[in-house]
């Protein structure tokens, strides 16, 4: 009886099996990656002031406001050197980007809703980039591999399209979890940093999106699941669950005074242990977004101040893969 005690003790009280997840591709190693993002946005409420005097609620209930927002990134990665944590020196190729913005609008006397349609580019789209480690500085020195282009475009460019930063710091067992600010994890909406999107045939200098990345505020909770077998590969998985809000302010419409979104959302990240390198994630679910438009319009010969406050809602999803 002592002896069957005994070995119970020790079952119940082993600790438990750990498993260290680690970035470590082999020199060398050449992946494919394909990052998606889509935001699908509808009205829920709509108000308008003119003057500072509200106007009715039937001009605006059955009101008509959408808007949608897609960006596909293809990339090609050689890690050509690795170290500890990192490469130490990585050449990517922007084989494919592209971003639209959808905006549709039906008002009160239209007869149907008007439809408006962007598409941007990138002049990073077909070139090379060599990041390489900088020990002295702690940063990725930036340069153009086999061709040329604007040394602006090299400056908003992210290294880590792996999603390194959500790995724990130390072996983990199932059921561990740990915490991070978003502030340090930006990637997880749209690894890579900026591409500087443009509409075509139009010429600006910056990028129309700026401050959606920047003023990202909130966190993810990382829980790691064991492993998931895909395709016959044993991966592990790590379960997120973000709640963010991030602002911005249009440059490409100065009608636009502000624009914010509150995410909650859940997700996956799945990497390939042994290989010590990314499989892929993807992180979906709700948004909410106000916007406030503000426009100077005649009225009675007099210039007056039209101001719309918008809420809408929809869905999100962020995804990417590596193959």
């Amino acid at each position: 009886m002592k002896l069957v005690l005994a070995l119970f003790a020790l079952v119940a009280f082993a600790p438990a099996a750990s498993d260290t997840l680690a970035f470590g591709p082999k020199d060398g190693t050449k992946l494919e990656k394909s990052f998606h993002q889509h935001i699908a946005l509808e009205k829920r409420s709509m108000t308008m002031s003119i003057g500072g005097r509200e106007l009715p609620a039937e001009l605006t209930e059955n009101a008509v406001f959408d808007l949608e927002f897609e960006t596909k990134v293809d990339v090609v990665d050689e890690y050509e050197k690795v170290g500890e944590g990192r490469p130490t020196r990585l050449l990517r190729t922007y084989d494919a980007l592209t971003e639209t913005e959808t905006t549709r609008i039906q008002m009160v006397g239209m007869p149907e809703a008007k439809e408006e349609k962007k598409e941007k580019e990138s002049a990073l789209e077909k070139k090379s980039v060599l990041f390489r480690w900088n020990g002295e500085k702690d940063q990725f020195d930036k340069e153009w591999k086999d061709s040329k282009g604007d040394e602006e475009l090299l400056k908003g460019l992210e290294e880590d399209m792996d999603l390194r930063k959500l790995l724990p710091e130390k072996a983990v067992s199932k059921g561990d979890t740990w915490k991070l600010e978003l502030a340090d994890v930006k990637e997880l909406f749209g690894p890579g940093g900026k591409f500087a999107f443009q509409v075509k045939d139009e010429r600006k200098e910056k990028d129309s999106n700026s401050g959606f990345e920047d003023n990202l505020k909130g966190d993810v909770e990382c829980t790691y699941d064991g492993e998931k077998e895909v395709d016959g590969m044993k991966l592990a998985r790590i379960a997120l669950a973000c709640k963010a809000s991030t602002s911005m302010s249009p440059d490409e419409d100065e009608s636009v005074v502000s624009m914010t979104f509150e995410f909650d959302l859940e997700g996956e990240l799945l990497w390939d242990a042994t290989a010590g390198q990314f499989v892929s994630y993807e992180l979906s679910g709700d948004v909410t977004t106000k916007l406030q438009i503000v426009q100077k319009i005649p009225v009675q010969n007099e210039e007056r101040e039209l101001v719309i406050d918008l809420e809408l809602g929809g869905k999100v999803e962020f995804e990417g893969e590596a193959k």
